[in-house]
């Protein structure tokens, strides 16, 4: 339990602070700091013969900077552990040679964000290290022959997704002299997303995709061909516009094989690049795709019925068996397609308990049809190594220093929670019950997107949901309309109408909760980031019943976040029209307009170099309830993108949301 002593929200150096102390023992705990293991596996790759996964070992030494990163080997059936790679920084996306001999992996060791390739020779252990100047490589992918590896690079200077943080990547100085401004003008060469062929036996490296097209995912098709999803601007909102083409290697062609009425991910091709499978669906960011299975060739695609799965990820396991990973209400489902004989099983699913890493479910082929090796967890369990096989229960395997569940929710309980929307319609949710009886203090955790949604990632690592739940209050975690896992038309209906049924969802939530005796009616707060963020700046406006709210990379106006953010495609699918036409929601929905009405005591947070939601958003609504006499703070870390993600920024992060809530509605009343 945090003792009830809150720093104040102005005082800017917390460290002295009980709060944040006792927040920095707790995390130190849980990330197993110092010992220099791995608290999670990311990135899993199994090898030819089956019996070896690599992954991306996450490590944090100190409370210092971003998690570290080193490729480990697991034996499956041992499960002993072995780091096969030294950092420093990041090494990851290990992936294996078709003999098994050699992994290729991605490093930054030399300087942070400068991801270059490395190939791990494992008899001998010596490393190969290739560069591509002035680029860093987001995606590689062997041959289906090992000749040569697919590289998808990025120029330095390219933007992260939002879902990655949102930032604009380290570029070297200019020359010029230091007073000499930046300019913004058309697309600059570092912003190109483009493909390259490296050939190990040669070391050399060429250009493959043709000037201006842009590559956002790509994969080989047969030794010959590359299918990729392209489009022909590098700008971040011209993903939502891409397509799917296809490269010959050895004439350059370039042909279209499908334009999406939405957007597009997850691309795969069977090795001899007969079939191609990727996913469409309405998205509100790019590596955030979760819809239809579409599988087909160079002539037709087809959508594949996958049992009301909302796919997240698709993988090859020979030519007829298509490996998919999707959501569907609470449960989270790993199912195998046989696209010729329309054909869908399931081989793994869970309505307590989640797969894959921090963005959406995915999974490691086996070689084995029908098996698969994957990471899962649950709200209350932490991460574990699993495998699954058709017709065979899953094998746990124990390789990480597991935290103790009491450690991070001593008593805590999780419930599925179900409720009538206006009109009738149901929307799902989790909560999360401390072990004293209720009603409790209770804090709405609105998620981003909005075409997300929260699964059961557990509570014991990182965020403010453990922290607040080990002091007392009860968490809820819910999925209005507009979030993935109940088909398109629920994710379309957020579309054009962002503040308006999926609000009165999220409020409707919180009425049967105070109802069924579980929230009491005058501790309720709200606290969320990018839409969660907009949605708890906006319920504030519409609602005076929170008694605290915390709003993470917010939105405050959508017109100036129209003309000031790198994805204003994103924002014009969230209200639709434009903000030129006097009769649109732009104003309308934008909480700045209703500041008037807050009477809420909010805590604002934005990161400095955030390109999504830019901190100028925060600043305006900062500003806006100064005026109106509401209580305000507004946080901008710098260095910080669309979200907190450095140490020990996030141990002060924290420590202020908990405080906050403390001093607010305090859980020991």
């Amino acid at each position: 339990m945090i003792v009830n002593k809150y720093a104040g929200a102005l005082e800017r150096d917390l460290r002295e602070s009980d709060t944040f102390r006792q927040i920095e023992s707790f995390l130190g705990q849980a990330y197993a700091t110092g010992s220099g293991k791995p608290f999670d596996l990311l990135d899993l790759a199994v090898a030819p013969h089956g019996r070896t996964v690599a992954a991306s070992g996450v490590i944090l030494k100190r409370l210092e900077g971003l998690p570290e990163q080193r490729i480990v080997l697991v034996d499956l059936e041992t499960g002993a552990l072995e780091q096969v790679s030294q950092g420093p920084h990041r090494d990851r996306l290990p992936r294996w040679d078709p003999t098994g001999e050699r992994i290729a992996y991605l490093s930054d060791a030399s300087t942070p964000y400068d991801f270059q390739l490395s190939i791990l020779t494992l008899a001998t252990g010596e490393v190969e290290h290739f560069r591509l100047e002035n680029r860093w490589i987001e995606h590689l992918q062997w041959s289906p022959d090992g000749s040569s590896i697919l590289l998808l690079a990025a120029g330095k200077g390219a933007d992260l997704a939002g879902a990655q943080g949102a930032i604009s990547t380290p570029v070297e100085a200019v020359e010029g002299p230091s007073w000499a401004p930046h300019i913004e003008g058309g697309p600059e060469a570092f912003h190109w997303r483009t493909l390259w062929l490296y050939d190990p036996l040669e070391g050399s490296c060429e250009p493959l995709s043709p000037a201006g097209m842009n590559v956002w995912e790509a994969c080989w098709c047969g030794d010959g061909r590359i299918a990729c999803i392209a489009s022909n601007d590098p700008s971040e909102e011209a993903w939502y516009t891409a397509d799917v083409r296809l490269i010959g290697v050895a004439d350059g062609s370039v042909t279209t094989l499908f334009t999406p009425s939405d957007q597009l991910g997850w691309i795969s091709a069977s090795p001899s690049g007969a079939s191609i499978a990727f996913v469409e669906a309405a998205c509100s960011d790019r590596m955030l795709v979760a819809g239809t299975l579409m599988v087909g060739s160079d002539t037709s695609f087809a959508q594949i019925d996958t049992q009301s799965v909302d796919v997240t990820f698709t993988a090859w396991q020979g030519e007829d068996v298509l490996l998919f990973a999707g959501l569907r209400g609470f449960e989270t489902v790993l199912g195998l397609c046989d696209p010729r004989a329309s054909r869908v099983e399931e081989i793994w699913k869970s309505a307590t308990r989640t797969i894959g890493g921090p963005l959406y479910p995915d999974a490691a082929p086996s070689p084995a049809a029908g098996r698969a090796v994957f990471m899962s967890e649950g709200h209350l369990s932490p991460p574990t190594l699993t495998v699954a096989a058709m017709g065979v229960s899953e094998t746990v395997i124990p390789v990480l220093d597991a935290v103790p569940p009491g450690h991070a929710h001593p008593g805590a309980t999780l419930e599925r929670y179900e409720w009538p929307a206006p009109h009738g319609l149901m929307i799902q949710g989790w909560l999360l019950r401390p072990p004293a009886e209720g009603p409790y203090p209770l804090v709405m955790d609105v998620h981003g997107g909005p075409v997300w949604r929260s699964r059961p990632r557990f509570v014991g690592r990182g965020g403010y949901a453990g922290t607040l739940l080990r002091a007392g209050y009860a968490i809820f975690q819910p999925n209005p309309r507009g979030s993935s896992g109940h088909g398109q038309a629920f994710a379309r209906q957020v579309l054009g109408d962002v503040g308006g049924a999926d609000a009165r969802d999220l409020l409707a939530g919180i009425d049967h909760l105070i109802s069924d005796g579980i929230a009491c009616a005058d501790r309720i707060g709200v606290i969320g980031g990018s839409y969660g963020g907009y949605m708890s700046a906006w319920l504030i406006t519409q609602d005076p019943r929170f008694a605290a709210a915390v709003t993470i990379a917010p939105v405050a106006d959508w017109i100036s976040l129209l003309l000031t953010s790198h994805v204003p495609s994103s924002i014009e699918m969230m209200l639709g029209g434009s903000p030129d036409d006097r009769r649109s929601e732009y104003l309308a929905r934008s909480p700045v307009a209703h500041a008037d009405r807050v009477k809420t005591p909010t805590l604002i947070v934005t990161g400095e170099l955030d390109r999504s939601t830019p901190p100028s958003q925060g600043v305006e609504f900062h500003h806006a309830l100064k005026r109106s006499g509401a209580e305000s703070v507004l946080l901008t870390y710098p260095g910080e993108g669309h979200g907190v993600r450095q140490f020990p920024a996030v141990i002060d992060f924290i420590a202020r949301v908990y405080g906050w809530f403390q001093q607010h509605m305090p859980a020991d009343r």
